[in-house]
C-alpha cells in the first residue's frame, strides 16, 4: 500500500533556522476547521485548511491531541486539498476524506497515513461503524463502502441520489446519507440505497443515528427532522434560527447542534425544544462531538476550536500550534 504522508512528529525536529515561526489558531489566522473527532477522552483530531501563498490559497491540515486538547500539534500539514471529514473508531485507527477524492487511513494514531483510494469526485463525509465496516459519501450521489478496513472500496448504488453531504452508520448493516434538495437515502443489510421522504426541500447538511431506529437530520434554514423507526417516517421538529451544519446526540433526549454565526444549541427533549448556548465566537461552526452528556468539542471557521465540560453551558477556546 503506498505511503501517503508521514506524521508531523519528525517535521518538528528539523532545524528552526528555515521553518516559519509557529502560529496560533484564532480569529485572524484564516484557518478553518471542518471536523473534530475524539476516539476517547485523550485522543482527538481536527481537520481543515491553512492559508498559504499557493495558487489555491490554502493547504489542508490534520492536527492531533493526546492529552484531551491541552495541546494540539500538526500531523499532516501539506495536503493537496481540504480534509473535509475524519473518523477514528479508536486511538490508532482513523480515516479522512479529501475534497480531491482521496481516502486515506492511519493505523498508528496518525504518525503515518496511507492512501487507500482516489475517486474523481469531491468526498465530504466518512463514518465507520467499527474497524472494518465504513462508508464514504460525496458529490453526484457517490457512496463507497468497505468491509475490510479499507483494503478495498466498492461503489454502492443510490439511484437518482443528490450530492451527499453527510453519512452515518450506527452499525455495520444500517446507514443513511443526506444532501441537496432535502434528499435522504437509507441502506439496510445491503449495498442498495433507497430514497426516504424527508418532507423538506432545503439542503440537509448533517445526519446522526444513535442506533438503527433513532436518528436526526438538519440543514439550511434551521430545518431539523427526526425518526424513531429508521426513516420509515420522518417527523419535522421546530425550525431553529440559522443554518445547522452538524447535529449530535448522546441519548434519545440529549443533543446539540452547531451552525452559522457561532450558533450552538442544546436540547434535553430529543429536539422538541432547543436552548441557545454562548459559544463566544461569531464565525460559522462546522462540527460538534460529545463524548458524554458533559464533555464536548465544536470547531469551525476562523480557527474556532472549543470545548465544554458542563454540557455546553460554557465553552473554552483552544489554540493549535502551526508551523
Amino acid at each position: 500500500m503506498p505511503q501517503l504522508f508521514a506524521g508531523a512528529a519528525c517535521l518538528l525536529i528539523v532545524s528552526a533556522n528555515w521553518l516559519p515561526a509557529p502560529a496560533q489558531t484564532g480569529p485572524d489566522t484564516g484557518l478553518g476547521f471542518f471536523w473534530v473527532h475524539f476516539a476517547d477522552a485523550s485522543h482527538g483530531w481536527v481537520g481543515g485548511d491553512i492559508p498559504d501563498s499557493s495558487v489555491s490559497g490554502h493547504r489542508g491540515t490534520v492536527m492531533a491531541t493526546t492529552n484531551g486538547g491541552a495541546s494540539w500539534n500538526p500531523q499532516l500539514e501539506n495536503l493537496s486539498s481540504t480534509p473535509l471529514s475524519g473518523h477514528f473508531p479508536d486511538a490508532r485507527h482513523g480515516w479522512i476524506v479529501q475534497a480531491d477524492g482521496v481516502i486515506a487511513a492511519t493505523s498508528d494514531g496518525g504518525t503515518h497515513w496511507n492512501s487507500q483510494k482516489k475517486l474523481n469526485v469531491l468526498l465530504d463525509s466518512v463514518h465507520f461503524a467499527d474497524l472494518t465496516h465504513g462508508r464514504v459519501s460525496g458529490a453526484l450521489g457517490t457512496i463507497v463502502a468497505t468491509s475490510n478496513g479499507g483494503v478495498t472500496w466498492e461503489e454502492e448504488e443510490a439511484k437518482d441520489a443528490p450530492s451527499f453531504l453527510s453519512v452515518a452508520f450506527p452499525d455495520a448493516q444500517h446507514g443513511w446519507a443526506v444532501g441537496e434538495g432535502g434528499g435522504i437515502f437509507g441502506s439496510t443489510k445491503g449495498s442498495v440505497w433507497r430514497a426516504q421522504d424527508s418532507g423538506v426541500q432545503s439542503q440537509l447538511n448533517t445526519v446522526y443515528f444513535l442506533d438503527a431506529s433513532h436518528g436526526w437530520v438538519a440543514g439550511d434554514g434551521g430545518r431539523i427532522i427526526m425518526t424513531t423507526n429508521g426513516g420509515a417516517k420522518w417527523q419535522r421538529l421546530p425550525d431553529v434560527s440559522g443554518n445547522v451544519n452538524c447535529i449530535r446526540f448522546v441519548d434519545a433526549r440529549t443533543g446539540w447542534a452547531v451552525g452559522s454565526a457561532g450558533m450552538i444549541l442544546g436540547t434535553v427533549d430529543g429536539g422538541s425544544h432547543w436552548r441557545t448556548m454562548n459559544s463566544g465566537v461569531k464565525s460559522n461552526l462546522e462540527f460538534v462531538q460529545f463524548l458524554d452528556a458533559r464533555t464536548g468539542w465544536a470547531v469551525g471557521l476562523g480557527g474556532a476550536l472549543l470545548s465544554t465540560s458542563d454540557g455546553g453551558s460554557t465553552w473554552q477556546a483552544h489554540h493549535a500550534t502551526l508551523r
